[in-house]
């Protein structure tokens, strides 16, 4: 997870007071965001394991559904790409 323009310690209070217990990257200056061309949020991307984006989805999704882990796994088959689960 990547939180854009908020300061560590808002960040923090978030994250214990939803309990969520995730990595997150703070781009406090939004360098990150600007690298990746990002324009809206939320946005998702998967990233192969030589570090290069493969999928990018703006606006939210329902990972968890059927709908969507088909359309991975299709992903995944179509390109060889393999996804770290």
């Amino acid at each position: 997870m990547v939180d854009v323009g908020e300061q560590p310690v808002t960040v923090r209070r978030f994250l214990l007071k939803q309990k969520i217990d995730i990595p997150v990257l703070l781009d406090v200056k939004g360098e990150i965001s600007e690298k990746y061309h990002v324009f809206g949020h939320p946005v998702k991307f998967l990233i192969d394991r030589k570090g290069r984006v493969v999928f990018q989805a703006l606006g939210y999704r329902d990972w968890g559904s059927e709908k969507w882990i088909a359309s991975l796994e299709n992903f995944i088959e179509r390109t060889g790409k393999s996804v770290a689960r």
